[in-house]
């Protein structure tokens, strides 16, 4: 035989649920508000690492890579301000940004390359290759620095933009 007191916890337990529900909906409506509405989209950081930009998500891949759409960055800070300058439709300033990420994730690996080539030229005592990888290894680095000026030279742009 059922008591009064169950009967009142389940309309109790459903009066929770409800409550939860309209203040989970209001919620999503107003993070939906203020990411059409606003000037500068709104960024959130979910507990997975990934980041919510406006309407774009960035995920992280790993602590070297972030993936926005199918365009992966090796900094975290260029695939959030891709998705800002995508946001404020300055597409050509993003492309920017994507174009010296890449060009820095790309002249990083090229340095790890010759640097191993130059170690194994050690190991085989050749010369000619010691000389060629050790030429190679310090003219990525070279590039490598001036790139990454060039990346945070438009990291800094785009702060000023958003200013």
């Amino acid at each position: 035989m059922p008591t009064g007191k169950s009967s009142s916890a389940k309309k109790s337990k459903t009066t929770e649920d409800a409550k939860l529900q309209h203040v989970t909906q209001w919620a999503k409506n107003e993070l939906a508000d203020l990411q059409l509405n606003s000037e500068l989209p709104v960024c959130i950081h979910l507990q997975t690492g990934d980041y919510l930009v406006g309407t774009y998500k960035v995920e992280k891949i790993s602590t070297v890579c972030w993936k926005v759409d199918d365009i992966e960055f090796n900094d975290k800070r260029g695939a959030i301000f891709f998705c800002v300058l995508n946001y404020l439709r300055r597409t050509k300033d993003a492309a920017e940004l994507r174009d010296a990420d890449w060009q820095v994730g790309k002249l990083d690996l090229d340095k790890s390359i010759f640097r191993v080539r130059l170690d194994n030229a050690h190991l085989d005592n050749d010369q000619f290759k010691i000389d060629l990888y050790s030429s190679k290894y310090e003219d990525a680095k070279r590039k490598l620095v001036r790139a990454k000026q060039e990346f945070e030279k438009i990291i800094n742009k785009v702060r000023y933009i958003m200013r």
